[in-house]
């Protein structure tokens, strides 16, 4: 059986955006196919940053805190400040528009104010990833699974090639 498509898109109210931020649901993890509602833990909102450059996904002790979560190993984290230890825990996630994952193993981690978690490339390689910005306007846009390939190269040399084909024009028979 093929995987349910969801997918999200976050559009800037005005010019390019240097961080894009969102809607971030967390909580302890659970099998969603097994747990029945009534016993699934509620999900706290928080604001989440995306960010290509993080390998995992991180979250604050605020949120450790707010939803009560409890640490199941320590990892290396390698960050722009230098390695650290950093404790990990076991959630899931719940992002705008029904994207979820269940059992994301995500690590503790400092971040910029205002932001609660960090979505890495443990969630963005999870499906296809496009960040726009046609008219001065930001616009990113994820879909999971993956559904095709995007390639601009392509793209341009399609048209490339659509823009040097041109038929000759209709020849019109000389009446006599």
């Amino acid at each position: 059986m093929s995987q349910p498509t969801h997918a999200l898109t976050l559009t800037s109210n005005a010019g390019i955006l240097r961080i894009i931020a969102c809607e971030f649901g967390i909580c302890s993890a659970f099998d969603p196919n097994t747990t029945p509602i009534d016993q699934r833990p509620p999900f706290e909102k928080f604001t989440a940053i995306w960010d290509t450059g993080a390998s995992g996904t991180v979250i604050t002790q605020y949120v450790i805190d707010r939803c009560g979560l409890k640490a199941t190993g320590m990892t290396r984290n390698h960050t722009a400040a230098g390695t650290v230890d950093a404790e990990t825990f076991l959630v899931n996630v719940e992002l705008i528009n029904g994207v979820k994952f269940a059992n994301l193993r995500v690590i503790r981690g400092d971040l910029p104010p205002g932001a609660h978690a960090l979505i890495g490339m443990d969630i963005i390689t999870a499906g296809d990833f496009s960040i726009t910005n046609v008219n001065g306007k930001t616009i990113l846009s994820f879909r999971t699974p993956s559904q095709r390939a995007v390639d601009f190269v392509q793209e341009i040399n399609k048209q490339k090639a659509a823009a040097a084909f041109k038929p000759a024009p209709p020849r019109h028979k000389k009446r006599r």
